[in-house]
This record gives C-alpha cells, sequence and structure tokens, in this order.
C-alpha cells in the first residue's frame, strides 16, 4: 500500500482542527469513526493501492461507496448524509475539491415532520412508568436493576422534559450540574453553554442517581467526570477507567440502545427515538406560545431556521 496517506497522522490533524473550531469531544469522536470506516473501505476494495493522496479519490469511488452503504449496510438515507457531511468537512479541512458534490442531492433526508416524528402523552408516560419499574425484567436482571434505574429515568427526563440531545447528554459532566440550585449548565456544539433550570423534583431524582453509585467509582464533583456514567452488567457496578482515573462515560450509542430497551419493555407498538422526544419537547413549547428568539436560545439553535419544520408542521 502507498504510505503518502497516512490515516493517522489525517485524524490526529483533522480532530485538532475540529477541537479548534469548539466541536465536542463525542463529535470529533465519531467524525474519526466514519473516516476510520470509509478508509478500511478503501484498503478492502484495493482502492490505496492505486492512489498516492486523497485528491486522487474518484467521484465513482465515492459512488461505490455509498451505494454499498444504502444495498449492502441498509443504512438509513440520514445515517448516509451524515457521513457525507463528515467527508465533505474532510476534504474542506484538506483543501481539495471535493467530487461529493455529484451524490448530494440523493443523500439529502427530508427534513419535513409528520405524526410519526413525535411521541404521544400516552406513550411517554408508559415509558416514564415501566422505567421505574422491574416489568418484563428476568429475575437476575432484576436484582441490579435499582442501580441503574434512577440513571435512566434521569436521562428520560431530560430529554423528554427539557430537549436535551443525545449529543448533549454525554458532553454533560460534574461541573455542569448544580445540585444545590436546581441548575444544570448545558455545552453547546459551538462551545457556549445555556442554562437549565430543573425541578425541584428532577434535582432529586439526579442526585439519587448520583449517590446510587459506588462512592470508589463515583464521579467526582466539581470535575470534568462524566455526569452519566456506563454500567457493568457483569459486575453489577459501575465502569471505571483507571487510564484516566475517571469513571467511564456513557456513549451516545449505549444510551440509544437503553431507550430501545425501555421502549421495548413498555411493550410500545413502535420504535422511539431520543430525537422524536426532543421533538415533542420543541413543539409543545411552540404551542405554549414561547417566541422564536428563546426557543433558538433555550434549545441551543444557532438560527430560527431550525425551527423551520415544526412551525409547518403545525400549519
Amino acid at each position: 500500500m502507498n504510505e503518502t496517506i497516512c490515516l493517522e497522522n489525517t485524524l490526529e490533524a483533522f480532530s485538532a482542527y475540529l477541537n479548534e473550531k469548539g466541536r465536542k469531544h463525542s463529535t470529533i469522536q465519531r467524525y474519526a469513526y466514519d473516516i476510520k470506516d470509509f478508509f478500511k473501505w478503501l484498503e478492502v476494495n484495493e482502492i490505496l493501492f492505486h492512489i498516492k493522496s486523497w485528491s486522487e479519490l474518484s467521484e465513482a469511488d465515492y459512488q461505490t461507496y455509498f451505494s454499498e452503504l444504502e444495498e449492502k449496510r441498509k443504512y438509513s438515507q440520514k445515517t448516509r448524509h451524515r457521513i457525507w457531511v463528515v467527508l465533505k468537512k474532510l476534504h474542506m479541512f484538506l483543501g481539495i475539491v471535493s467530487p461529493l458534490d455529484g451524490i448530494n442531492n440523493s443523500l439529502i433526508p427530508d427534513q419535513s415532520l409528520s405524526d410519526k416524528d413525535f411521541i404521544t402523552e400516552a406513550e411517554e408516560n408508559l415509558l416514564k412508568q415501566t422505567i421505574l419499574s422491574t416489568k418484563g425484567l428476568t429475575e437476575r436482571q432484576a436484582k441490579y436493576r435499582p442501580l441503574i434505574m434512577d440513571r435512566n429515568a434521569c436521562i428520560i427526563n431530560l430529554v423528554v422534559n427539557y430537549g436535551l440531545s443525545l449529543q448533549e447528554l454525554v458532553s454533560l459532566n460534574m461541573s455542569h450540574i448544580q445540585f444545590a440550585r436546581n441548575s444544570l449548565m448545558v455545552p453547546g456544539e459551538n462551545g457556549a453553554t445555556r442554562s437549565v433550570s430543573l425541578t425541584m423534583e428532577d434535582t432529586q431524582q439526579l442526585y439519587k442517581y448520583y449517590t446510587t453509585i459506588p462512592e470508589p467509582v463515583r464521579p467526582r464533583q466539581h470535575t470534568d467526570n462524566p455526569l452519566f456514567v456506563a454500567f457493568d452488567f457483569n459486575r453489577r457496578t459501575y465502569r471505571w477507567v483507571y487510564e484516566k482515573d475517571a469513571p467511564k462515560a456513557l456513549s451516545e450509542v449505549a444510551i440509544q440502545k437503553m431507550i430501545r430497551l425501555e421502549v421495548k419493555r413498555a411493550e410500545l407498538t413502535r420504535r422511539i427515538s431520543a430525537q422524536q422526544m426532543r421533538n415533542t419537547f420543541i413543539l409543545r413549547l411552540i404551542k405554549q406560545g414561547v417566541t422564536e428568539k428563546d426557543l433558538v436560545s433555550r434549545m441551543g439553535f444557532k438560527t430560527k431556521i431550525s425551527l423551520k419544520r415544526y412551525y409547518q408542521y403545525l400549519q
């Protein structure tokens, strides 16, 4: 293989660039994952043997890759578009002409909203009730359920009651929560933060979850230790990363899996995601008469354009 393209060097430089731009660690990790996957595909298909730089990849190469994502891996249009955006940003960083523009139109997902993009009040209530129960669990699962019950409930509450995104959830650390003030500082994509006022009940549940974690592996207050910690189901305790001397942060993928399992346990008739819960929260604020300016600030949006599809849905 030609050594002109060094994935490690490219990722290191690109990650540093994204970090300077204020991108969150979870976002940078996701970008790196997508680029590594594409690079592996280039290796498997022996395309790397015939090129010396990223700029030599053709539109046909990318078209073949995205066709495989669609036809073999069955990736959704939304996921394929996300990967397109990542590779496009890599091209911009490298300062090369991007061959991706030619395949852009077929990858732009339909942004319009329909009823299926929201959850009903009945679905929300059933999900919240199920999370705090042992419904559908085996005897073994029910034994350790109290250790993660409040953690899972807090995550759902922050999405449903406050509209946090998955990226925001995994970026929360102990310096962001102020139990005494019922306050949560939410870091945004652009490096800015916004303050969220919690109800006393939700703060108490967060604190209950926090104190449920055994003290030796408990996140330290007022530090960058993660607020939401991964659980080791084999050892039946929360996970600790010795190299970092800190608890292991719960990942976006783990939260998505948790939501899927809780939805299944609640015996809801369809799949429900964090995005649908967040959509529902935004819609409720609009119906309550919250102004566009306040909505943009409250949701951490960059512009009011992000709200357009919600207003269109209500028309």
